[in-house]
């Protein structure tokens, strides 16, 4: 590797930098809470990186009889424009041996015009998208975004996190648009790849689009993890929250609550993948490794709300590693100890011996690990509130 492409490395990565944090931050100005930016901008992200291989396959094979011709035109300069901006393409053929030594390239100028678009944008948009001044326009704009929220739940801290972190009812219907487009993509690629196939999505398609959406719901999940109780100690809302009628266990399940509403979309993305060629995804999977996984994610989800209260935003890299670092013993035994149940409960007749031994293990792991973590976690936030 020479200089020349340490250095046109380092350009192409200045450039995507400059379009994502203006991006970013015109997300944040159209946004009535953080929460809401980030979503937006997580779903942005996820919705350019996983068009390449989608505009890939449909762009490399020959259209279908009943696809107008304008459409495969289309495919290709979409193809064509995100191959051009993404800093992925750039950064191969920057490192690639015998690579031009361009410093600049159109991923370069593109990143940073798109980036000045974004930046003149925010400027632009900000007072119209900033809180009036105005006494009547405050009235009218409270009125607004009452009518907008609407009247609370009676589980009134599941309502002020659904509504005011998640990001309410708007960003659910944005998460439930993207998902419907990205499973439709997936079934039109399976179309144009397999138009004389009986099937809704192929097996290899199906799996990967199985993967993508469990990875979504999966750093949605931690993202919610990390910001659920952090939010609290940020706004100095701990001590009123003590004087809501509700135990501390009840004030956590309702926040639990909003953000199980905010997964809804994507855990009914996984659902319609299953419907629609489950076979496939079961062939390559077991319930010992689904169990695994599934604890795996509540161990990290319960680090990443301890930790939230003591570290705030170095909780969920903490996390992770204290997640990974497991991985050395946790999955040899659970696989083992799962296994052996299920093969005991085989060997008693018991029909659903696959299941019993995964959801016993599950139970026990529940007990000595998770339970813990829930008492230290309820004791840390009466701790802190109480300072």
């Amino acid at each position: 590797m020479t200089w020349e492409q340490v250095l046109t490395a380092y350009v192409a990565l200045a450039g995507w930098l400059c379009l994502m944090s203006n991006g970013a931050l015109l997300c944040s100005v159209v946004s009535a809470s953080s929460g809401r930016a980030v979503a937006l901008v997580t779903g942005l992200m996820v919705l350019f990186f996983a068009s390449a291989p989608m505009l890939q396959s449909m762009a490399a094979t020959r259209p279908a009889s009943w696809l107008p011709f304008w459409f495969n035109q289309l495919t290709t300069t979409l193809l064509g424009w995100q191959q051009t901006l993404s800093v992925l393409p750039r950064l191969d053929e920057a490192l690639a041996p015998k690579s031009p030594s361009t410093f600049a390239g159109p991923q370069f100028w593109w990143s940073v015009a798109g980036g000045a678009v974004c930046f003149g944008l925010s400027v632009v948009l900000f007072n119209r998208c900033a809180s009036p001044d105005t006494p009547s326009a405050v009235v009218r704009s409270q009125t607004v975004r009452r009518l907008a929220v609407g009247r609370a739940w009676k589980l009134a801290i599941a309502w002020k996190d659904f509504q005011f972190f998640t990001g309410g009812a708007p960003m659910l219907l944005v998460r439930g648009l993207l998902y419907a487009l990205v499973t439709g993509a997936f079934l039109l690629v399976h179309q144009v790849t397999h138009p004389s196939s009986t099937l809704w999505l192929s097996d290899d398609l199906a799996w990967f689009c199985f993967l993508v959406f469990v990875g979504i719901v999966t750093v949605e999940a931690l993202f919610y993890a990390t910001g659920l109780l952090m939010q609290e100690l940020d706004s100095g809302t701990l001590g009123p929250l003590r004087l809501v009628p509700s135990s501390t266990a009840g004030v956590m399940l309702q926040k639990l609550a909003a953000c199980l509403i905010a997964l809804l979309p994507g855990m009914l993305a996984i659902a319609a993948v299953l419907g629609l060629n489950g076979g496939a995804i079961s062939a390559r999977t077991e319930p010992a490794m689904v169990i695994w996984y599934v604890f795996e994610l509540m161990l990290c989800l319960h680090l990443t709300l301890l930790f939230s209260m003591r570290t705030r935003w170095a909780a969920l890299p903490i996390a992770l590693f204290l997640t990974a670092a497991s991985n050395l013993c946790t999955p040899l035994i659970l696989l083992s100890l799962i296994r052996m149940s299920s093969a005991v409960a085989r060997l008693n007749g018991i029909e659903i011996g696959g299941l019993v031994g995964p959801f016993i293990n599950m139970v026990w792991g529940w007990l000595f690990v998770l339970f813990p973590l829930e008492l230290e976690i309820v004791n840390s936030w009466n701790r802190t509130a109480a300072k």
